[in-house]
């Protein structure tokens, strides 16, 4: 489970950094059309008053990975004893941040499972679809997800990130965390730099259509990338918690043949003395 679980992360990694570029270049377009002169801002857009918030949580479908769920729950558990507001609505991604909000009685808008080891962007749409219509609609005014950043193969964050409205730094920040600062993958981080080009575009047929279109992309890449940060630091944790299983499972190994072997040998040195003593109780009463 150790080896399976490395390979799963480092694939996990992988899947992450392939669609970067692809994510870097729709963040300049996007950034590009927010200089336009618009007549109106889209709705993803636009900051309005806080009444309502939902709030997504990410955990894993799957045991055995160690303090990776409990570190969420946790930090969402944190959350919500400082947070004032009771109009709070929640969306669980995983069996165990759903089982949590139902423990607890806290208002769950829908309940995801069943991601698999690796998400696929085609499992990501209901997802986000959730998200967007919930919000255009004026259910929520802002979205928060709680998750889990991957930094290396033993270390991982949870991090609380705001995804709507959707603002440009944040959006900036998470494509260039996606590869990490060490190991086999860090070279990554030089390869694409968000950065305006001289290049003009011709947008038909209008920036305010484009952007109507292209936002709800650029948010379901975020969750996206998220959702991959999440696999990875799950399955990091998984085989940093089998290794030390492992390493358990051999400590308790020696230390039981330690004690069986005092065991034996103290039987052996009993019965050679009652041999001993039979031997030389025969020999006085002859």
């Amino acid at each position: 489970m150790e080896l399976v679980a490395a390979t799963k992360m480092r694939r996990s990694q992988t899947i992450a950094i392939a669609s970067r570029p692809y994510a870097a270049a729709a963040l300049e377009l996007l950034k590009r059309l927010r200089k336009e002169e618009l007549s109106y801002l889209p709705p993803l857009l636009q900051h309005r008053v806080i009444e309502s918030r939902l709030v997504v949580l990410i955990t894993s479908d799957k045991g055995l990975a160690g303090a990776f769920n409990s570190n969420v729950l946790k930090a969402f558990d944190l959350f919500l004893k400082n947070d004032n507001r009771p109009n709070n609505v929640f969306l669980s991604v995983g069996q165990r941040a759903h089982e949590y909000l139902i423990r607890n009685n806290l208002p769950e808008v829908a309940g995801l499972t069943h991601f698999g080891d690796y998400t696929a962007i085609e499992e990501i749409t209901p997802l986000t679809k959730t998200i967007i219509d919930g919000y255009t609609a004026g259910k929520w005014d802002e979205v928060v997800i709680f998750s889990t950043h991957f930094i290396n193969a033993l270390k991982q964050k949870v991090v609380e990130q705001k995804i709507l409205p959707i603002e440009l730094p944040a959006l900036q920040k998470t494509i260039e965390e996606i590869a990490p600062n060490h190991g086999r993958f860090s070279e990554e981080n030089e390869f694409v730099k968000i950065k305006e080009r001289a290049q003009e575009y011709i947008i038909e047929p209008s920036p305010e259509e484009a952007l109507e279109k292209l936002l709800p992309h650029i948010l379901e890449m975020q969750i996206y990338h998220i959702m991959l940060e999440a696999n990875a630091s799950e399955h990091s944790a998984r085989r940093l918690a089998m290794q030390n299983a492992s390493d358990n499972a051999k400590d308790l190994n020696e230390e039981l043949t330690l004690i069986y072997n005092k065991s034996r040998q103290a039987n052996i040195t009993r019965e050679i003395i009652e041999i001993s003593s039979g031997a030389e109780s025969l020999k006085t009463n002859n």
